[in-house]
């Protein structure tokens, strides 16, 4: 959105509903999964799988939260009075089913965040569906969702992603070695039991240093910086130069979230990917594991074995890239604004 605002000259305000209807209801919702999948992951796994098969599992929540959200939002469209909209979560496109007379004239856009399709997506009202990969079109397709409303123009990230930097450069910025590196991270929450993801790294034989992004976890920072490790071992908690982290590193491990694995394809950094959360993320993994893009650490892989395969056999990092580089779309937000541009519009809403 800040690429259409400072360059395009068209107005932008971005609006996350929930907190825009009821900040409260926000809190509760956003403090609600993260409390669902930290600590009762199957049972949201099993939620996200009915709701995949039958999108009626969820439909009486959705009705609820519908009725109690829909004035508000009703009140900031007559306000607002936007051209286009852009919604970036499947909810707040959901809910804009509630306004389909008035919103005939407005252009609506949905953006899919994960390399599969949220269940709902059909049941929206959207003009078009921005998905980040030809696999996700087919399944909408297969959904019902008209071929002609599906766009695989990728999945938006930060401009500051785009910008390489070499190894070297990187990690003089960092101030660590100039060496073998592995950035691990948790998610910004810092989940996925770090801690015992260092020391597996630490009994690997071969040469490299690790980077360790805890997020806003301070716990496990200060659990790991009180471990005794034979490697090197750079503890961060939350940081705003990601992008730099990755540029030092020649491969990541984390959690397959939508938006980190998108900003590692545009890096073209290879990914060993653990503890996906049941639900958008096991599928990302699934997507990415079948590309060829990433490794996928799990009963049959573990940590040590894909790491060591990684950097002692040179077609595994070498093949890693090169289906990166296939399924990567690095110019998705410049062939989004494109499209909006396209409809000469004066004023935008992004919801999420």
């Amino acid at each position: 959105m800040n690429r259409l605002n400072e360059e395009e000259n068209i107005v932008c305000n971005t609006i996350d509903v929930f907190s825009y209807v009821s900040p409260i209801l926000g809190k509760s919702i956003s403090e609600g999964y993260l409390l669902a999948t930290k600590y009762a992951p199957s049972h949201y796994g099993s939620f996200y799988r009915k709701a995949e098969i039958s999108p009626d599992a969820g439909s009486s929540l959705y009705s609820v939260v519908d009725k109690l959200l829909s004035r508000k939002l009703n009140q900031l469209l007559h306000e607002q009075k936007p051209d286009i909209i852009i919604c970036t979560h499947v909810f707040a496109a959901k809910l804009l089913g509630r306004f389909c007379d008035q919103l005939s004239e407005i252009v609506k856009f949905g953006v899919v965040t994960d390399y599969t399709l949220h269940p709902f997506w059909e049941q929206t009202i959207m003009d078009f569906i921005i998905a980040p990969s030809e696999s996700v079109v087919e399944e909408a397709i297969k959904k019902g969702i008209p071929k002609d409303k599906l766009l695989s123009l990728g999945m938006p990230v930060h401009e500051k992603f785009l910008h390489k930097i070499d190894k070297r450069s990187a990690r003089i910025i960092l101030g660590i070695e100039d060496t073998n590196s592995i950035l691990v991270m948790g998610g910004s929450m810092g989940f996925g039991g770090i801690d015992e993801i260092i020391e597996n790294l630490d009994n690997i034989e071969e040469d490299f240093q690790i980077l360790c992004i805890c997020g806003t976890n301070t716990e496990m920072k200060e659990k790991i910086e009180n471990m005794s490790t034979r490697k090197s071992v750079y503890t961060y908690g939350f940081v705003n130069n990601v992008e730099v982290f990755m540029d030092a590193a020649d491969c990541i491990i984390t959690k397959p979230g939508g938006i980190t694995v998108s900003e590692c394809l545009v890096k073209n950094l290879p990914m060993i990917l653990i503890n996906p959360i049941p639900g958008q993320e096991d599928r990302n993994a699934e997507f990415l594991n079948s590309s060829g893009a990433a490794l996928l650490v799990n009963d049959e892989l573990t940590i040590e074995n894909a790491v060591e395969s990684f950097f002692k056999e040179t077609n595994v990092k070498k093949d890693l890239i090169k289906n990166i580089k296939n399924i990567a779309k690095p110019m998705a937000v410049e062939e989004i604004c494109k499209l909006v541009k396209e409809y000469n519009t004066n004023a935008l809403i992004s919801t999420y």
